[in-house]
């Protein structure tokens, strides 16, 4: 069908059961595929999004693991030095009762001093 105007092609296809099948075949499928397209896109933009969620989950989980063992070493460090406190007040009781006695002179030779 050769046609000028708009007009003038939708009389030729009224006109013709064949072209007005064609046509209304063609409007039918176009719909189809441009929702096909449509899906097609966002199932490709859902996909990208679902893969950046799981990169963002995988760099969460690699930044918490690294945060769990640097607590753990603190927490050792901690009860290390803890540890070391522990020891260096053992030794000053020690210190303490061993020479408590001596201490315990010193004080009473200070006291005849002052007298």
């Amino acid at each position: 069908i050769q046609c000028s105007t708009n007009k003038e092609c939708i009389r030729e296809i009224g006109a013709n059961d064949a072209a007005f099948q064609t046509y209304n075949s063609f409007f039918i499928h176009i719909d189809n595929i441009c929702i096909y397209v449509q899906m097609s896109i966002k199932e490709k933009r859902m996909s990208e999004s679902i893969h950046n969620l799981y990169k963002g989950v995988l760099h969460s989980t690699d930044y918490l693991m690294d945060i769990q063992q640097k607590q753990e070493v603190f927490q050792d460090e901690i009860l290390n030095q803890q540890i070391e406190i522990n020891e260096a007040n053992d030794q000053i009781l020690k210190f303490h009762a061993k020479h408590e006695k001596n201490i315990d002179n010193l004080e009473l030779i200070a006291k005849n001093i002052k007298n």
